[in-house]
């Protein structure tokens, strides 16, 4: 039942079409060979746990997914990323120009110009 804990993730990973908001990747790379290495003993033990075997699968497969989709994400908006280092802004207040967000995440920002902060 510990993969429950993953679930709170992926909704907020769909909310965010794909962006692990939150979570280190490289815990979440070390996560990921933890459940996996854990795996590999129980399958060198002379019995193997099922539950145990069951358990590992499952985190092993939910947590390479956040990591794929999180990876995903990172392909797809690096663009937009590049134009946001560019122009000097975060990633979130690129395509949040104007107080409304970016219908696309191929717009490359060019034409958007910094509004100045109101008070």
């Amino acid at each position: 039942m510990y993969f429950c804990g993953l679930v709170p993730l992926y909704v907020e990973s769909i909310k965010r079409h794909g962006r692990a908001e939150g979570v280190s990747t490289i815990f979440l790379v070390t996560d990921v060979l933890g459940a996996l290495f854990s795996l590999m003993g129980l399958v060198a033990q002379n019995h193997f746990d099922l539950l145990g075997g069951i358990s590992y699968s499952v985190i092993l497969c939910m947590e390479s997914g956040i990591l794929a989709m999180h990876l995903c994400w990172l392909w797809r908006t690096r663009k937009v990323r590049a134009d946001a280092r560019q122009a000097g802004m975060a990633y979130d207040e690129f395509v949040n120009v104007g107080g409304k967000e970016s219908a696309s995440f191929a717009t490359k920002g060019k034409e958007l110009k910094r509004q100045p902060e109101q008070v």
